[in-house]
């Protein structure tokens, strides 16, 4: 009951100071939790390197006669354009394939109240739950629930909510532990938001950006454009009209191409700022660590092997995080190893090797015309044919190198030529080239020491990646 009273409360306040359309609201509960989250977890805001891959259940609301509903080709532009923004918090979303259409004129045009006997049995456990219904009571373009222990795991979205290019993300941000840039709303109880937040106010030990607006320091202070007073100050252009003088002295320069402002020019929400992406990272590993892709058992069976020594023989061991291989050891100038990489499937897979050196040039390693592109079925070879000695010209850094198989020719020219053109990690940027086509991390079985073995289900044009880093001085 307490939840549904917070929420009402934001239905009333929103609709007089602001012309917005986002109904989700933090209450104190989720934002102590979430506090303390970040204190514990995110203050160096570290993003690792693996890709998660986190499952989408869409169930599409129609009429009782089977009219109405959302396509499934726009559904699909959204998680396309979700993914191109989310990967560089080395997040991808994925739809079940098994849709679920529910037929009941009741909840087409949805009131809140009724949340509960539409989802509570149609969710899934592992997904983020979706539901597209026509409209939303009081108009807005969707809502959905900030993280809290056994917290719900689902977003409504409107007809009008799909129209634009942020409201999704929007509110994704939020599934993910994102406020507003203004604020949490509501009747949260907090400070007001200083123009210089890298100070220490109320002399506490914590600085100003931590605690008050969205409890991140890169996000630079917003007195709430949503407000009609500011409205008209974000232009069509995207740009700022104007000053916005602050009580405390100084003028408010907001950030209003951030997804998570309320500029009312929807189009003109466009980034996220690394301290979000860091959050979102964060919280998608700890918070909604039970929100994962489920193997599948469709497809084909691919087992192999990746054996890595030096010169003298000796192994070359390796951690692994998430779907990304650590050489446990650094190597210098001058050191040669090899490795082998073996089938243990009954058919010929087909191998291509991608480097990414520490100045972020990619290159292709294999195949090259000479070689042969494919590792015969129950064998196991040495792919580059000798040793490979390492020359990083004179500089300290880190490389990184993906190993792809399939069951189909590879062509890694158009993956390096692609890659080249894109910012990010290694990892994002081969995300962000192969998308959907690159084997969901969760189907893939990793086994990490000196022997490198993995095994999947993988389908027609698919890819199963091994990421490899390297750490190397002189």
């Amino acid at each position: 009951m307490k939840n549904w009273v917070y929420i009402l409360f934001f239905f009333v306040s929103f609709l007089e100071a602001s012309a917005q359309h986002c109904g989700t609201v933090a209450t104190e509960d989720q934002v102590e939790y979430l506090r303390n989250f970040e204190f514990a977890d995110t203050r160096n805001m570290i993003i690792a390197k693996g890709i998660v891959d986190i499952p989408i259940q869409f169930h599409i609301i129609k009429k009782t006669d089977g009219q109405g509903g959302v396509e499934m080709d726009l559904l699909k532009k959204h998680v396309d354009q979700l993914n191109e923004l989310y990967v560089k918090a080395n997040l991808r979303f994925v739809i079940n394939e098994e849709l679920n259409f529910i037929h009941d004129t009741r909840y087409y045009d949805f009131d809140y109240y009724d949340e509960e006997d539409l989802c509570a049995k149609h969710d899934l456990e592992n997904a983020i739950n979706i539901y597209c219904v026509n409209t939303i009571k009081a108009g807005y373009y969707g809502y959905t629930y900030h993280p809290l222990k056994n917290r719900k795991k689902r977003m409504l979205m409107s007809s009008i909510g799909w129209k634009n290019n942020s409201t999704f993300p929007h509110e994704m941000g939020h599934f993910f532990g994102l406020y507003h840039t203004h604020g949490k709303g509501g009747k949260i109880k907090e400070l007001p938001e200083p123009i210089e937040r890298d100070l220490d106010h109320d002399g506490n030990g914590v600085i100003d950006c931590y605690e008050t607006g969205d409890d991140l320091c890169d996000t630079p202070s917003d007195p709430n454009m949503g407000l009609k007073k500011h409205m008209e100050l974000c232009s069509q252009n995207c740009t700022l009209e104007g000053k916005i003088p602050s009580e405390q002295g100084g003028y408010y320069e907001p950030e209003i191409t951030n997804i998570m402002c309320y500029n009312q020019h929807p189009n003109c929400r466009t980034n996220f700022t690394l301290e979000q992406y860091a959050k979102i990272a964060q919280t998608a590993r700890r918070e909604r660590k039970d929100i994962r892709v489920v193997k599948t058992t469709k497809g084909k069976s691919l087992k192999g092997a990746v054996e890595f020594v030096m010169e003298d023989q000796t192994p070359m061991p390796v951690d692994l995080d998430i779907n990304l291989y650590r050489f446990e050891n650094t190597y210098k100038q001058g050191d040669s190893f090899s490795f082998k990489v073996g089938n243990g499937t009954e058919e010929r897979i087909f191998l291509g090797i991608i480097n990414m050196d520490f100045r972020g040039e990619v290159l292709k390693v294999f195949p090259y015309a000479e070689d042969a592109s494919f590792i015969k079925p129950k064998s196991k070879i040495n792919p580059l044919g000798g040793l490979i000695s390492l020359d990083n010209g004179m500089q300290d850094g880190k490389e990184y190198t993906c190993l792809l198989f399939g069951f189909e020719p590879i062509n890694v020219e158009t993956i390096v030529s692609q890659m080249n053109l894109l910012d990010g990690t290694f990892t994002q940027r081969l995300y962000h080239v192969l998308g959907n086509s690159l084997l969901p991390l969760d189907n893939v079985n990793y086994r990490k020491g000196n022997r490198i073995s993995f095994d999947a289900q993988i389908k027609s044009g698919e890819l199963l990646p091994i990421m490899l880093e390297m750490k190397q001085e002189n």
